[in-house]
């Protein structure tokens, strides 16, 4: 009878812990994927300016000059990602706005050139419709130069033209973008 009353406290004992809910599994942390623009813009198409010729993209023809410029830096490739991750977005607003316009932000090679403007570092970009530049390269090549073209050494100035060209501010410090402008038209 003793081992009887055993067993009882016993199963008396243990049935609240076998009852008890067991904890959940604790959840391992994986890394995230890296955050995807909503509208992507191809690298290739993209260009920094070597410092030399930066200062040229402040003089305009036909849109407003960023300015006024009291000299010139070279941003950093990571800044340019950080940059074109919305860019393409910007770009798209932009030219939705024009619905004659019929491009599309990927139609568009770009220059950045580092400008200091009002005691900050400003990134211009400069962007040229791939009508424009696919004609130069295709020249380039006819003539032996290399296919990378000079568009990614040397400003591309064009003067009206509306939506072949665009020119924008960018500020690296507050992440936005400033004083964005199509070239005039005809």
């Amino acid at each position: 009878m003793q081992l009887r009353v055993m067993a009882m406290l016993l199963a008396m004992t243990l049935a609240p812990a076998c009852s008890q809910s067991v904890a959940p599994p604790v959840e391992t942390s994986t890394p995230e994927a890296p955050p995807v623009p909503i509208v992507q813009l191809d690298p290739a198409k993209g260009a920094i300016l070597p410092v030399s010729k930066t200062e040229r993209l402040a003089r305009q023809c036909s849109r407003k000059s960023p300015g006024p410029v009291t000299g010139t830096w070279s941003p950093t490739r990571a800044m340019i990602a950080d940059l074109e991750f919305t860019l393409g977005e910007e770009l798209e607003q932009k030219l939705k706005a024009i619905p004659e316009a019929g491009a599309k932000p990927q139609d568009y090679y770009r220059q950045y050139a580092g400008l200091l403007i009002d005691g900050r570092q400003v990134i211009y970009i400069n962007g040229v419709h791939n009508s424009v530049i696919d004609r130069d390269l295709a020249r380039e090549q006819g003539a032996g130069r290399p296919q990378r073209g000079l568009w990614s050494n040397e400003p591309v100035m064009i003067c009206d033209g509306g939506t072949l060209t665009f020119g924008v501010e960018y500020d690296p410090a507050t992440k936005a973008f400033d004083r964005f402008a199509f070239n005039g038209r005809l």
